[in-house]
């Protein structure tokens, strides 16, 4: 009988079929249990840190909430393993609201402030609109990237007059 089974013969001299099969089922079960880890791993939302992201997106909300002129706050924080982090901000600014621009560069200050929890490499998607507009603007609209960085965000509040 050779050494290797994968190489054993039935009574016909065919190489045993039922060995080489199962190997192949177990071959396909084995892949199977590793990219399923694999996917699982980089689909987990806050890498179990699913309190510090509510954390971070009620002081975001609260934070903003205060600025002149805002009528609603939406935030969201994830922190995706493996792919980094984001933040999303949505501001309503209150009807008759003058200067959706300076509502976004006081809303980004406010953000700047409690960025605390929040990587710093965070990509942070951030519109203002008003009331009852489909106007809306982005942060290029005060001189930053359309969507900038937690530290960009950071910089311009330090550098903000």
């Amino acid at each position: 009988m050779p050494a290797d089974p994968a190489l054993a013969l039935d009574e016909k001299g065919r190489r045993d079929s039922n060995f080489g099969q199962m190997r192949r089922r177990l071959g396909l079960v084995v892949g199977a249990c590793i990219l399923t880890a694999l996917l699982s791993g980089c689909g987990a939302v806050g890498d179990g840190r699913t309190d510090k992201a509510a954390s971070v997106k009620k002081n975001l909300e609260s934070a903003i909430s205060q600025v002149t002129d805002v009528a609603e706050v939406t935030a969201r924080y994830q922190v995706i393993t493996g792919m980094g982090s984001a933040a999303t901000v949505r501001i309503k600014a209150a009807a008759g609201t003058e200067s959706l621009e300076t509502v976004m560069h006081d809303s980004l200050i406010a953000f700047a402030s409690t960025t605390a929890g929040m990587k710093t490499s965070t990509n942070v998607s951030f519109q203002v609109t008003g009331q009852g507009q489909e106007y809306t603007i982005t942060p290029d609209a005060v001189g930053l990237r359309q969507k900038p960085s937690a530290q960009d965000i950071i910089d311009f509040a330090n550098n903000a007059e």
